[in-house]
């Protein structure tokens, strides 16, 4: 399915399709849901696994500490 079509469905517009693709726009809930009916699957289809979310979180959570800790570290040279 093209963008403009899946846009047309869920009462988007084509660039906000391509922002969701590409991680820059995030999506509600009942969005999550309109997206799965558009594509024939079930809204669980399209959510990552529970081991992903939790690996990104620890990935985002460990950058962040460590420019915390060099931050703190330059207060205090």
């Amino acid at each position: 399915m093209k963008q403009a079509e899946l846009a047309a469905r869920v009462g988007l517009s084509r660039t906000s399709i391509t922002n969701v693709e590409c991680g820059r726009q995030a999506l509600s809930l009942h969005q999550l849901v309109e997206f799965a009916f558009a594509l024939g699957v079930e809204p669980t289809d399209l959510m990552p696994a529970v081991n992903e979310v939790r690996e990104k979180r620890d990935q985002i959570y460990s950058t962040e500490l460590l420019e915390l800790v060099s931050k703190l570290k330059h207060r205090t040279s």
